[in-house]
């Protein structure tokens, strides 16, 4: 048999099929109500070879190791580290993709729903199908697999990642992170209007409020809908990028998921 460019087959002409999308999933909890809650992140990248070569170059800039993991709520941070971390990681994260699941049932529950979310996320994006890839301690690959399977679009691989060995998970730990600074704010937790510094326009340093500064640069992540006037459009995550199952008092879950269940995407300059 010879193979060359341009024979026929299934496997010979790669124009015009539909992607499988791979997502990089990590998960933290909060509390609501005083009741635990799962939240689970999943993040997509457009070139994944790209963002890793952001995430090597963030850390350059931090002056540490591309072998070291990059975590700005482990043992030994200082609070000036953690800022630094968020600073240069959030302009990577900014051009992610990606969902959130809080469920006040255990992660399996969390899991099972997030690969729901997945799949319809999938059937709007047009993706023949999804791959998930995990941190470590969230799921059964084979239990998660044996359910996630049968959707349509169906997941069609599964894995579990140790997240000091894989920069990209690293990267859903710190997506997952500011998602939950974020609820932290809407509940109270964080003071949001804490003022930080940072660069935002052009390399120009200034003075952001905390809830503003990653509002900005968080805004186009999660998957929503567009509503309202085309020129200043609200985009509702809740119900699409954003999924919660709680059983606390709707009033409580609103101001934990002010900030993130719908965006404000015109102009903001």
């Amino acid at each position: 048999m010879v193979l060359y460019p341009g024979g026929q087959g299934p496997g010979a002409d790669l124009q015009g099929l539909d992607p499988t999308l791979v997502f990089y999933i990590d998960d933290s909890s909060v509390d609501l109500d005083s009741r635990r809650h799962t939240v689970l992140s999943a993040i997509h990248f457009e070139d994944e070879a790209i963002a890793i070569s952001a995430i090597l170059r963030c850390k350059q800039a931090l002056g540490l190791p591309p072998h070291e993991e990059l975590k700005w709520n482990a043992k030994g941070v200082s609070r000036e580290q953690a800022y630094a971390i968020r600073g240069v990681m959030l302009p990577v994260l900014a051009r992610v993709r990606g969902t959130v699941v809080i469920h006040e049932g255990t992660k399996t529950d969390a899991a099972n729903t997030l690969a729901l979310q997945l799949s319809d996320y999938c059937r709007d994006q047009n993706a023949a199908g999804f791959v998930c890839r995990f941190d470590q301690d969230i799921i059964k690959p084979s239990s998660f697999f044996a359910s996630a399977r049968i959707l349509t679009p169906p997941c069609v691989g599964v894995s579990v990642h140790d997240s000091r060995l894989d920069q990209l998970i690293q990267a859903a730990d710190l997506f997952t992170g500011f998602q939950r600074l974020r609820i932290d704010i809407g509940t109270g937790r964080v003071d949001g209007k804490k003022a930080i510094e940072a660069d935002v326009y052009e390399d120009e340093t200034g003075e952001y409020p905390l809830d503003w500064y990653l509002f900005a640069g968080l805004r186009y992540c999660l998957w929503g809908q567009y509503e309202g006037d085309p020129d200043q459009p609200t985009k509702v995550n809740l119900g699409f990028g954003l999924r919660i199952f709680s059983s606390v008092p709707a009033p409580v879950t609103d101001q934990a998921l002010q900030h993130i269940s719908k965006e404000y995407m015109g102009c903001i300059h």
